[in-house]
C-alpha cells in the first residue's frame, strides 16, 4: 500500500543519514586521537582553561536542547493541515487522497527535525575534538563523542514513530 512505500522510503533515508552521523562521530574520535598524540597542545594554558568549560557548558546546553527538540518529533506535531504539493521521488506508490499527501508532509516534517536534533547530537562530538586538539587531551572527544553516540541512540529512526505518525494523518 501508499502508506508501507512511504514509511519504508522514509525508514531508509533517515537510517542512512542517522547511520553516516554515527560514523561522523567515529571519525571525529579517531582523528580527535591522533590528533592529540601527534600534536600534543595546541591552546595556551590560559585558552584551554577559558574555553573548556566554556565549550562543556554549551555541549551540555545542545544535549538538553536535542532532549526537548524530540517533542517536536511527535506525531501531533508533524501532521500539518495541508497536504504536500509533490510526490517524493523514489516512491513507486503515487498518492491518491489529500490524506496520502499529508502523509508525505508530515513525514517529510519529521525527516527535517530528525536530521536537525542527529546534527545538534554530533556537535558535541566536534567540540570534544577542538577540545583534543586544542589541550593534547584525547579524554575530550571520546568523553563527548559517547554523549553524542548516547543521544544519537536516544534519536534512533523506528518504524514504530514513522507509522505513529502516519496513523496520526486525518482520513479527510
Amino acid at each position: 500500500t501508499f502508506r508501507q512505500a512511504l514509511v519504508t522510503r522514509t525508514l531508509t533515508i533517515l537510517r542512512v543519514i542517522w547511520g553516516a552521523l554515527v560514523v561522523a562521530v567515529l571519525v571525529d574520535v579517531a582523528v580527535g586521537i591522533w590528533l592529540a598524540l601527534r600534536l600534543g597542545p595546541v591552546f595556551s594554558s590560559d585558552i584551554a582553561a577559558t574555553l573548556t568549560p566554556a565549550l562543556y557548558a554549551v555541549a551540555v546546553g545542545i544535549a538538553l536542547l536535542t532532549l526537548w527538540w524530540r517533542r517536536l518529533l511527535g506525531p501531533e506535531r508533524c501532521v500539518l493541515d495541508a497536504p504536500a504539493a509533490t510526490t517524493p521521488a523514489g516512491l513507486n506508490v503515487a498518492p491518491e487522497t489529500d490524506a496520502e499527501r499529508r502523509a508525505i508532509a508530515a513525514l517529510a516534517r519529521f525527516q527535517t527535525s530528525s536530521i536537525v536534533a542527529w546534527a545538534l547530537c554530533e556537535s558535541l562530538a566536534i567540540f570534544g575534538l577542538v577540545l583534543s586538539v586544542g589541550t593534547g587531551d584525547a579524554r575530550h572527544v571520546t568523553g563527548l563523542a559517547a554523549a553524542s553516540l548516547v543521544l544519537l541512540a536516544y534519536h534512533v529512526p523506528s518504524p514504530r514513530r514513522l507509522e505513529a505518525i502516519v496513523a496520526a494523518v486525518p482520513a479527510g
